[in-house]
């Protein structure tokens, strides 16, 4: 097991629960109305995300975590497709899986997955637009307000503009100082605490200063002291020669 801050049979257990309830909710939406189609990608968006980090936490293979990365993806370009044009705004919540949905998708290698992201970046409201968001997936960086939480991403964006390695190096330092703080705001913030039936913990992990490290090609020695680093997750990319 990769994450010891959370009861290993608690976990597991809702691990195969969530596998069971999503095959379920699909299965119960395929004669639903159009009009509930955003609702169900919703739910089914986040139960494939919360099941691709569990998959981690847990410590099964991470070639395992591909399939429910997709499905994700594939979930929130549902929610997308089922909302008025451009107007999906994010919350704290929202914008942290999104980080993490592109983040894997580097380090899994999912090139096209990491495409669909910057395009359906492009899709959210304007006001949720941001050049984070854009140049992690590759984007080209579009005139915008600037970052749209910053307080939780400068220094994650300044490692992306580093010219060196080392520059990129002290930012995500700074990043990943305050990494867990910082994200009160999100709602699965605190989810440790709570082990009781249902418990929806699945770990508390920086993707984004992984796959940044690997793209930048960072020594991530020093980053690797945070219990909130996941090291083999950049260990898999590099081990693979993904691109």
């Amino acid at each position: 097991m990769r994450d010891p801050r959370f009861p290993f049979d608690i976990m597991k257990r809702e691990h195969d629960f969530q596998i069971e309830y999503y095959a379920e909710r699909v299965e119960k939406n395929r004669n639903q109305p159009a009009k509930v189609q955003s609702a169900f990608h919703n739910n089914c968006r986040y139960l494939s995300l919360e099941t691709c980090i569990r998959t981690y936490s847990l410590g099964e293979d991470i070639a395992n975590m591909s399939e429910w990365l997709v499905r994700s993806i594939t979930h929130l370009q549902g929610i997308i497709e089922n909302i008025p044009e451009n107007n999906m705004r994010l919350s704290e919540t929202d914008h942290s899986e999104f980080t993490w949905q592109i983040s894997l998708a580097h380090l899994l290698g999912l090139k096209s997955s990491t495409e669909q992201m910057g395009d359906l970046e492009r899709a959210l409201s304007p006001l949720s637009r941001d050049v984070f968001l854009q140049v992690l997936a590759g984007q080209e960086e579009i005139h915008s307000d600037g970052l749209y939480l910053p307080n939780m991403y400068q220094g994650a964006y300044d490692a992306l503009h580093s010219d060196t390695p080392e520059q990129a190096l002290e930012h995500l330092k700074k990043h990943m100082k305050s990494w867990y703080p910082k994200r009160q705001a999100c709602l699965w913030y605190g989810y440790h605490k709570f082990t009781d039936e249902g418990a929806r913990y699945y770990g508390y992990w920086a993707f984004e200063a992984a796959a940044i490290a690997y793209l930048k090609g960072v020594d991530d020695r020093e980053l690797r002291e945070s219990p909130y680093y996941p090291a083999d997750m950049v260990d898999y990319a590099r081990a693979r020669g993904i691109t």
